[in-house]
């Protein structure tokens, strides 16, 4: 009886703290920065099979990436206030990781929510403001 309350309590302990992790890695995750909002508009088109998402904004569109210029934009995707990435990622990246990652890409954003799930059905909120210089 003694080995089975050893275990039970260890498989607690573990419990615990993977639960606690998670807690806190959503707690202290990156807030979005202050500035001018962008909001996307739903629907968002799917890309491929994988995890990316599209989402055209016009208005950005002279301060997007181009293949001459992959990292012009400073721009950043939030879902609910915090924020996503890596920036700049490659559109491969974005489908087949997916957690978060977005690119600025010409007329919109491919992006991905940072749990993979589809943000026409997650309820989340995602918008773009501009980053840091």
């Amino acid at each position: 009886m003694r080995v089975f309350l050893r275990g039970v309590g260890a498989f607690a302990i573990v419990l615990v703290c993977f639960f606690g992790t998670l807690f806190l890695l959503d707690y202290f995750a990156p807030l979005c920065p202050q500035g001018t909002v962008v909001d996307f508009k739903a629907p968002f088109q799917k890309v491929g099979s994988g995890f990316a998402y599209f989402v055209t904004v016009p208005a950005l569109e002279d301060r997007a990436d181009s293949a001459a210029m992959p990292t012009r934009s400073t721009h950043l995707v939030c879902e609910n206030g915090h924020r996503l990435g890596p920036p700049h990622s490659t559109h491969a990246d974005i489908a087949a990781k997916g957690n978060g990652r977005f690119s600025h890409w010409t007329s919109g954003f491919i992006f991905s929510a940072s749990d993979n799930s589809d943000p026409n059905t997650n309820g989340r909120r995602y918008w773009a403001v501009p980053g840091p210089r």
